[in-house]
């Protein structure tokens, strides 16, 4: 046990019946909230409340993360479905206003103020996002460093904090530790079939296919099993993996710049699940 509790606390802030009978929730940041937990409590002056500031900030990603899910693409929908993406909205809204309600009741003034501008900032990345997707004017890798960007907006927030050395580090370790869940994101796309045309997959054979394969898939784009088929001919998932193999070895690389040997373990602990998807990849 390492004392860190911020999942189970998120787990009792998010706790609704009508939520957990009629729809499924996403991920729990866990590496991005534990990492700016770790780094909170060695770094800067809020020991205190490092893990109020990660609740507060992974409850409002799971917001936003569950707003993402909502399907917006069918107006007729049957009645499962549409009380499915009624309580994915209000599930949204409520995981953040708890980040409001905690804070405030902790007297936390300017978080309320800082994590609120992050957020709007987080909206405004996503509509960019979503209208170069639209028009078809995007790479794989502008793909990925755009889904970075928002998955890690809220918690450079924080960056304030910290001092000059592990100011720097501390973003830096965010940006791979983000990028190394948005690839274990992708490989989970691909096993379950979904949303794959909001995948770096879709992308990269947008960008690499041959120019009758992308009008196909331009014009089938929201046909997963088709997708999915394009996803095993290029060879993908192997693509993904050897990314994800890549970018953890970086990682690991960067641990031995650190003079601070508690925290090379807790950061090496932290990786154990992308050490997890990469010895998988290799049975």
């Amino acid at each position: 046990m390492d004392g860190y509790l911020v999942p189970e606390l998120a787990k009792k802030n998010m706790q609704y019946d009508m939520i957990e009978q009629h729809t499924d929730l996403p991920k729990f940041p866990y590496s991005r909230s534990k990492l700016l937990y770790i780094f909170l409590n060695k770094y800067s002056p809020l020991e205190g409340i490092s893990e109020l500031f990660s609740l507060v900030t992974s409850l409002v990603q799971m917001g936003l993360d569950t707003h993402d899910l909502v399907d917006v693409g069918t107006e007729h929908a049957e009645m499962k479905k549409m009380r499915t993406r009624q309580l994915r909205v209000l599930a949204g809204d409520y995981f953040s206003s708890r980040f409001y309600h905690l804070l405030s009741q902790a007297g936390q003034v300017e978080a309320v103020h800082s994590l609120s501008q992050a957020i709007a900032e987080v909206n405004r990345l996503k509509i960019n996002l979503y209208m170069k997707m639209k028009k078809f004017k995007l790479t794989a890798d502008e793909y990925f460093q755009q889904r970075i960007d928002i998955k890690s907006q809220l918690f450079l927030v924080f960056s304030k904090y910290m001092d000059g050395k592990s100011q720097k580090q501390w973003s830096e370790l965010l940006l791979s530790i983000t990028k190394c869940e948005l690839i274990t994101e992708e490989l989970d796309r691909m096993t379950q079939n979904k949303n794959l045309k909001d995948s770096w997959g879709y992308w990269y054979l947008i960008n690499h296919v041959t120019h009758e394969e992308q009008e196909v898939l331009k014009t089938e784009s929201s046909n997963e099993s088709l997708i999915q088929s394009f996803l095993l001919k290029y060879n993908i998932k192997l693509k993904l993996h050897q990314m994800l193999e890549k970018q953890w070895q970086e990682i690991s690389d960067s641990f031995h710049s650190i003079n601070n040997k508690s925290l090379q373990h807790e950061l090496e602990k932290l990786g154990q699940p992308f050490r997890n998807y990469i010895t998988a990849s290799k049975v």
